[in-house]
């Protein structure tokens, strides 16, 4: 794909093009040695929350009417301890939710955080879930009988305010296959502990497939030292942990490391963690038929700040800027954080970050996202970190649909067109595309920034130890992406440095060229 000096890989590093062990190829710079540890919470990131004593707060059930808009004026501070049923709700003021409250449920046709406002559900001090029984849970009705005059309905939106959630924190939410599980099985294997990942039983985990079949979800039913014989151990040892599902796997699936041709990789199905203790859905009777779910967005300005929270049945296909999670227009927003998330079954994109710089996507789960798990939009988005993120399609077949004038061809676990982003140790199975970066279908890019970027000339951001496999044509498809030397504003629009040479007359092929590192690819039908 790439001439000269503007994309490479290290010299140091071998390439290695193998055969695989089933269908396609292995492609590799450098095996893996070992599992990253997953970032940490960053505390860095500035988090402004509400004291715990306030002395003003009102009863946010007390008031409301169910059938209207509820609007919480500016200057008021109201705890939601109860459950709560509203049409359409404002929110200018301050919306707690009650951390010790057991069970609570609001259920809504379109919430809006207004200037000013802010909606908290959990602390890093108090995280929704930190006491034995607690969990919040936000229901999006399928219809408001009063729809928002611009954005509508079925939404969870801020415009100008401050969104921050904190489920109860998973010291890791995907861990890998530690040995093969047969089909059939129960019983699985993992890399690290359950307990000291802080797993449960009762929660949902989805098993990557590692033979181009169906990945499938399961429910832990019990976790505790393995019943089956390990050989090669004293007769005192303690054997690992592991997970029981309620039902067996449906196929065979690879765990540890395996040998081809003398070089040692570590192709493993992925297990993820898809349970939280925040837990935002919707109203589901037509989702399958008429593809539609709910949406929530950071729109224009503010701050949203979500981790370890579930988002199920949700994304609006065909409707431009109806996504699970999206970062809209923001600009810079170092504290803009996704982080621990779940998001379960969507008719459309998982996360996209549009228009918006320096936010974190980190450590999400996400599972049948169709078009695209991760989407940088329109080719200007800048120095975001997108990091140990998992992203599966249980079949590829259900993810590959068209979806914003795209064909069913076009998508993929990450689409970036805005390039000059870190994306760092994701795993993606069973997409059509792995990481796919189709800076030449959008030459002029797209929305806000068209003709005001060059999505195929842009440089990427550190590229290092993802991993992709199961997809059925790509894993990592950089499809003629030619690095150049932009001069960008801070909102990455391009002032110059498209054209292949400079005005004079000089290669403008990006020196020193990106690198691409500790890339590792199987079982995918194309590699390169």
């Amino acid at each position: 794909w790439f001439t000269g000096p503007l994309l490479m890989v290290s010299s140091h590093l071998r390439l290695l093009l193998m055969q695989s062990l089933a269908l396609g190829v292995f492609f590799a710079v450098l095996a893996l040695h070992g599992l990253p540890a997953q970032a940490k919470n960053l505390t860095s990131r500035s988090e402004s929350t509400v004291p715990d004593n306030h002395s003003d707060w009102k009863n946010a059930s007390n008031q409301c009417l169910e059938e209207g808009v509820c609007i919480c004026p500016p200057g008021e501070f109201w705890l939601l301890s109860a459950n709560m049923t509203v049409d359409g709700l404002k929110i200018q003021c301050v919306l707690k939710w009650d951390e010790q409250a057991i069970g609570v449920v609001l259920r809504v046709g379109w919430l809006l955080v207004e200037e000013g406002g802010m909606l908290q559900i959990g602390s890093s001090q108090s995280p929704l879930g930190k006491y034995p029984g607690t969990k919040a849970t936000i229901v999006i009705k399928q219809a408001a009988s009063n729809k928002h005059p611009t954005l509508g309905d079925r939404f969870l939106n801020g415009r100008g305010g401050t969104i921050k959630m904190l489920g109860k924190p998973l010291e890791r939410t995907w861990t890998l296959l530690s040995r093969p599980a047969l089909k059939g099985s129960h019983e699985l294997f993992l890399k690290h502990d359950p307990f000291d990942m802080g797993w449960s039983v009762g929660d949902e985990v989805g098993v990557a497939t590692t033979s181009r079949g169906n990945s499938t979800k399961h429910r832990i039913v019990d976790i505790r030292p393995s019943t089956v014989e390990v050989y090669g151990r004293k007769v005192d040892e303690v054997l690992p942990r592991v997970i029981v599902l309620d039902t067996p796997v449906m196929s065979d699936h690879m765990g540890g490391f395996t040998e081809v041709e003398g070089h040692i990789f570590e192709a493993a199905a992925e297990v993820v963690n898809l349970e939280r203790s925040i837990v935002i859905t919707g109203e589901r009777d037509d989702f399958y038929d008429d593809l539609e779910g709910f949406s929530t967005a950071m729109l224009d300005n503010g701050i949203m700040d979500v981790r370890y929270t579930r988002l199920e049945y949700c994304g609006r296909r065909d409707i431009k800027g109806k996504y699970c999670f999206h970062f809209h227009q923001l600009g810079k927003c170092p504290d803009c954080v996704l982080q621990g998330n779940a998001v379960v079954d969507s008719q459309q994109v998982g996360i996209t970050v549009h228009g918006s710089h320096q936010a974190l996507v980190d450590q999400n789960t996400i599972w049948d996202a169709r078009g695209a798990g991760i989407f940088t939009e329109d080719g200007n988005e800048m120095n975001n970190v997108i990091s140990y993120n998992v992203i599966i399609c249980s079949r590829w077949q259900v993810c590959a649909v068209p979806w914003l004038g795209k064909n069913s061809l076009q998508n993929g676990g990450i689409y970036l067109i805005g390039m000059t982003n870190d994306v760092l140790y994701n795993r993606i199975a069973g997409y059509e595309h792995g990481l796919y970066t189709p800076g030449s279908a959008f030459p002029n890019g797209q929305g806000y920034a068209w003709g005001k970027v060059c999505p195929q000339f842009t440089p990427f951001g550190a590229m290092r130890g993802n991993v992709n496999h199961d997809c059925a044509r790509y894993g990592m498809y950089l499809d003629n992406q030619y690095p150049r030397n932009l001069d960008r504003d801070e909102n990455g629009f391009v002032r110059s440095g498209c054209s292949q040479f400079t005005s004079e007359g000089l290669d403008n092929g990006l020196s020193p060229a990106n690198i691409v590192e500790d890339e590792f690819d199987y079982h995918n039908l194309f590699v390169g």
